[in-house]
Order: structure tokens, then C-alpha cells, then sequence
């Protein structure tokens, strides 16, 4: 364990009989590291593992304030009838993803310039779209949108991000999540689509790799950071700026809040099965 990872680099055998005879308990994160190193299953750790810490009330608390005071946007009114909201997720290929946001990317200069990157490099990927979708009026009331890159387009996607003064790391070879944060109608819409993407992030097995996260304007960067996140670069736009924030989808996962959510989505999947 000492060499699979810096986190048990000071790691002795006191630590580690106090910990095997629940004396004491390591962190969240050492606790899912453990999990890697052993091969076990991530998700069963979160669900039942109770020596979890996962009281996320600091969190809780941020994420009320921020739905109880964010503005409405047009799209709400006449409000929409909760009888009508279905969730569900779509994989699209990169064009595809033009094709149904357009009308928002072309607003944004960074979006323009990292199309036109992708075609001049003739990179193919696909993203998953996780959506809130109004089944009366036909229309997406909200999304998030994650981009799974292999190595490969790890490794371009960061060096454009490099030429914007993004503090990235090129010399690391690894997969990468790519994390678009638009706008979420209430609190139960953000907890849905973030749990569906949890769990696509375990079914993929991207559960020890960088994720970057780009939010237009610093609404949500708040709660950015309670997740974990730490901010790496904010790209000036003629919109507005974009805010990218890095995370270890590890440390993620092993987010007390994050934690919570996917025990309580978990178990209603359950009982509803």
C-alpha cells in the first residue's frame, strides 16, 4: 500500500492495527483507496461501508441557500408540472452535440475555438447527456453534459487547454472527464442528473481520474468547491467567463455530500425495483 499511492506514503503498521481494530479510522478518500487496491467494488463501499463519514450538512446548507435565491429562468414560467419531468440520459457523438446546442455554444468564443480544434486535429468522442425532460412540452428543461476522453483525447484536450492559460498537467497520460455545468431548474433537478452521472462514472470505471469541471459565470463555484474542486484557470469570454475547476474523481466520490446523495438516490432505486 505504501507504493500504490502518496496518500500511504507515511502509512506504518500502528496506523494500520489502529485502524483494523476500529481505534481509529482513516478518511473517506484513504478508505476508497483501499477499496482500488484490493479490487473491490467502488459502489458497494459507498452503500455499505458505514464507516463512512458522510454528514453533508455544511453542503446541504450551501446548496439551499444557492436553489432558495438563484433567478428563474424563462423557462419556468408558466411553471412547469412536476407530473411531466422524466429523467434520463442519451450518448451523443460530438456532432450530434452541436447540433442540439448550438444555439448555446455559439454564443461563447471558447466554444467556437475548441470546435474548431477538435476539427483540426480530426478527434472523435462521445458525451453522455443526462437530461430533465418535459414530457408535455417536449423540451429539456435542464442537462449536464460529461465527456469520457481516453488517453488520447485527454492528452489534446489539455494541451488546448494549456494555450488558454489553464493550469494543467501535460506530462500525465491518463483519462479524463470533461464535466459542462449549465443551468439547474431546482435542487431536486441538480440531484437527479448528479446522480446519474455517479453512476455512469462508476459504470465506466473512471473512478481515479481527472475531472474538469467548466461552469459559464461563477454561480455555482461555491458549491464547485465544497465538492472539492480547485480552480485552475478562468477563461474570459465575450459572453461571460468560464470558471474551470479540477477534482480526482476519487476525491469525489468520496465527497461527504456526493456520499449522502448516492445512498439516499440508491435506495429509492431499490425499493422502486
Amino acid at each position: 500500500m505504501n507504493k500504490f499511492d502518496l496518500a500511504f506514503f507515511s502509512l506504518d503498521t500502528i496506523t494500520l492495527s489502529r485502524w483494523s481494530k476500529n481505534k481509529t479510522k482513516p478518511s473517506n478518500y484513504r478508505q476508497f483507496l483501499m477499496y482500488l487496491f484490493f479490487r473491490d467494488n467502488i459502489s458497494k463501499c459507498i452503500k455499505f461501508n458505514r464507516s463512512l463519514n458522510s454528514s453533508s450538512s455544511e453542503a446541504d446548507k450551501v446548496i439551499d441557500v444557492y436553489f432558495k435565491y438563484r433567478k428563474n429562468p424563462s423557462y419556468d414560467k408558466p411553471l412547469i408540472n412536476d407530473d411531466n419531468i422524466i429523467y434520463y440520459s442519451n450518448i451523443y457523438n460530438e456532432l450530434d452535440i452541436r447540433k442540439v446546442f448550438s444555439y448555446f455554444y455559439k454564443n461563447f468564443k471558447f466554444y467556437l475555438d475548441a470546435y474548431d480544434f477538435i476539427d483540426n486535429h480530426s478527434l472523435n468522442y462521445n458525451s453522455y447527456l443526462f437530461k430533465e425532460f418535459d414530457v408535455k412540452n417536449e423540451r429539456i428543461t435542464s442537462h449536464i453534459q460529461a465527456s469520457f476522453l481516453n488517453t488520447k483525447n485527454s492528452y489534446f484536450f489539455k494541451s488546448f487547454l494549456l494555450d488558454k492559460n489553464v493550469n494543467v498537467d501535460l506530462e500525465k497520460d491518463e483519462k479524463l472527464i470533461i464535466f459542462d455545468i449549465p443551468f439547474f431548474r431546482e435542487k431536486k433537478t441538480f440531484e437527479e442528473l448528479l446522480f446519474s452521472f455517479i453512476e455512469k462514472l462508476i459504470e465506466l470505471d473512471y473512478v481515479n481520474n481527472p475531472i474538469y469541471f467548466f461552469c459559464v459565470s461563477d454561480y455555482f463555484v461555491n458549491i464547485l468547491e465544497l465538492l472539492g474542486g480547485k480552480h485552475i484557470g478562468t477563461i474570459q469570454d465575450s459572453a461571460n467567463n468560464i470558471f474551470i475547476y479540477e477534482n480526482n474523481t476519487l476525491s469525489f466520490l468520496s465527497n461527504k455530500y456526493v456520499i449522502e446523495l448516492y445512498r439516499k438516490f440508491s435506495s429509492r432505486n431499490e425499493l422502486s425495483d
